[in-house]
C-alpha cells in the first residue's frame, strides 16, 4: 500500500506482527550528529534512505534484524540500487543509504524487508525533492 507524500511522514507497511518503515531526507539538511553517526557526508545531490524494522506496540517496539533491499526510480524511469548498511545504535538496527537525485525531481522508491519471524514485504512509495 502506498504511503503519502507528505516529505517527513515515514512510510510504513506491516508483515505479521513487524512494522517496516522508511524515512527519507536530503543529506544536504543532515545535521552534524546524524551525519556522523550514519557516516554520511552531506551532499545536494544525494537523499538519505532509513529503514527499520520495528516488533510490538508504537511506545514499546523492538528492533528487529533482517534481510533489507532496496532501489529508487525517477521519473524518467531511471533505476539505482540502494547499497544499505546495518546501523546499530543502543538496542536499535537501522538499515540506512543513499540515493542519487537531481532536484527537482521524485524518486519511486521500493524496498523488499525479510524481518526475522516475520514474512517478506514489498513497501512502495515515492517522495518528492526540491532545492
Amino acid at each position: 500500500m502506498p504511503a503519502s507524500n507528505e516529505a517527513d511522514a515515514p512510510a510504513e507497511l506491516r508483515t505479521g506482527e513487524v512494522t517496516v518503515r522508511a524515512t527519507t531526507l536530503p543529506t544536504a539538511r543532515l545535521n552534524p550528529a546524524m551525519a556522523r553517526q550514519y557516516a554520511i557526508a552531506p551532499d545536494a545531490d544525494s537523499v538519505l534512505l532509513v529503514i527499520g524494522m520495528r516488533r510490538g506496540p508504537q511506545s514499546q517496539e523492538a528492533s528487529v534484524a533482517g534481510r533489507v533491499s532496496a532501489s529508487a526510480s525517477d521519473l524518467l524511469g531511471n533505476r539505482q540500487t540502494i547499497e544499505l548498511r546495518e546501523i546499530r545504535s543502543e538496542d536499535f538496527i537501522d538499515y540506512v543509504g543513499t540515493a542519487r537525485v537531481s532536484m527537482p525531481d521524485t524518486l519511486r522508491f521500493e524496498i523488499v524487508a525479510k524481518p526475522d519471524g516475520a514474512p517478506v514485504a514489498t513497501l512502495r512509495f515515492h517522495r518528492d525533492f526540491f532545492p
